[in-house]
């Protein structure tokens, strides 16, 4: 048995599994090796691959938590398995974006101001995750949710059925967005099996919030496909302020062709689904900021400082960053409107006791502070001051230095210029992400299944 770090992943080794969870790839389980039987888990790609994770039908997915670590918690692990809490919350590049002072940058999304707290257990003797789930709304508005749990094998998978009361059935396509319909108060789990049936993972749930179960196999996408997708597919969910919703379920593999029935109407833990009143913690959105370490660059790394500009996207919005820009733009008047000034955001990934700030060029441009201590994880805001022209702009300089270290040098944009503070958006990611993916995601795939 081994533990990774608590940030980028957990390693656990059993005498019969050998797993793989990633908190910094959106809370999953990104590899799964049981016994002789190889990868059961489809690897990452763009969208695709891993299990256990959440994510709602109204985020058209992917789903902005494709992207996001989530903070995670490890309380324990042994020979018997591990438990890890998971914390994720919608929308983590909202809530960066607030901490970092970019206020008109935060994308008004419907499902801002949600928390996901997810309880993840791994029993070695039944080769069983135990997932509890609980999604509190922090807003002062009811919200209508729908949540999902996904989980993606690889290519191993070859049959899909379900089995509600005990009976074995066909999977069938009975709702495209609900998948093989629920029935009220009757037990059911989705199977999906090697093609010699000796290998079968069972995924289950209480019946009460679920519309349905979603699979997609080889069977839907043909032989070269490494498709083995199971859903949990819940119903809308209305969450008033301050309200929790809370569930659980589980997600088994069994040897043998019969393996399944095991798991037919039992389950490791009793099921449940219900709504209370949230708990009283109260949420504070710096406890987010450690993760913006994992939006640095290589060269960030090792200066041990990130310099992000409002010239950067905002963190997390996509699943890489691709250059740092160390720059000033969008300069804006200040109170008196004779002056322009623009600012960077400092985030030390590490103690620096005494960092010197030094401009050069420019002689009526200015810099606040001069001199400054950056402790871990707090970021900084450095303020350059400048006339209303940006006369001289092209030969300003800033150099940070610690011990004689040079950790960044930032300029002024070329064909920066004072703007006015803009209140929203042009265009929201959400309207951006679903003109980039209902051609290459939704549209095809419903093509696919109904012709």
């Amino acid at each position: 048995m081994n533990t990774g770090d608590s940030t980028e992943k957990f390693v656990w080794r059993g005498a019969n599994d050998r797993l793989v969870l990633s908190p910094l790839l959106g809370g999953r389980v990104i590899s799964w090796r049981h016994g002789d039987s190889g990868e059961l888990v489809k690897q990452l790609d763009v969208a695709d691959g891993g299990l256990l994770r959440v994510l709602f039908g109204e985020e058209r997915y992917p789903g902005t938590s494709f992207v996001t670590p989530h903070l995670a918690r490890l309380l324990y692990s042994d020979e018997s398995g591990f438990l890890i809490h998971l914390r994720h919350f919608w929308n983590t590049p909202n809530a960066i974006a607030r901490q970092l002072g970019w206020h008109h940058k935060v994308n008004p999304m419907y499902l801002d101001g949600l928390v996901l707290d997810k309880i993840v257990t791994f029993q070695a003797e039944q080769a069983a995750f135990l997932v509890e789930l609980s999604i509190t709304n922090l807003t002062n508005e009811t919200r209508l949710i729908s949540p999902w749990l996904h989980n993606q094998f690889g290519g191993w998978v070859r049959d899909a059925f379900v089995v509600i009361g005990g009976e074995q059935q066909p999977y069938l396509w009975q709702d495209f967005w609900g998948g093989h319909r629920a029935v009220a108060g009757k037990p059911m789990r989705l199977v999906h099996a090697r093609e010699d049936g000796t290998l079968c993972a069972v995924l289950g749930t209480s019946p009460e919030w679920l519309v349905g179960m979603a699979s997609y196999t080889r069977a839907d996408f043909g032989e070269s496909s490494t498709e083995g997708c199971q859903e949990l597919r819940g119903k809308p969910i209305a969450l008033a302020p301050k309200q929790r919703w809370s569930a659980n379920a589980f997600l088994a593999l069994t040897d043998g062709v019969k393996g399944w029935q095991q798991w037919a109407t039992e389950s490791p833990q009793p099921l449940f689904s219900r709504v209370d009143k949230a708990p009283g913690e109260a949420w504070d959105d710096t406890l987010l900021l450690p993760l913006l370490q994992h939006w640095a660059m290589p060269e960030e790394q090792e200066s041990g400082l990130m310099v992000v500009s409002p010239l950067d996207k905002v963190p997390f919005t996509s699943a890489s960053r691709y250059a740092s820009t160390n720059s000033f733009s969008r300069f804006h008047l200040d109170a008196t409107g004779k002056r322009a000034t623009a600012s960077v955001v400092l985030f030390p990934l590490r103690l620096f006791e005494s960092v010197d700030v030094e401009l050069s060029g420019g002689a009526d441009w200015r810099i606040e502070p001069q001199s400054l201590s950056l402790k871990p994880h707090e970021p900084l805001t450095l303020v350059l001051d400048g006339p209303v022209d940006l006369m001289c702009r092209e030969s300003v300089q800033v150099c940070l230095t610690s011990n004689r270290h040079t950790l960044a040098v930032l300029c002024v944009e070329p064909d920066a210029a004072v703007e006015p503070r803009y209140t929203f958006q042009v265009k929201q990611t959400s309207t951006y992400l679903d003109e980039r993916w209902r051609p290459r995601r939704a549209v095809s795939t419903v093509r696919r299944r109904w012709n």
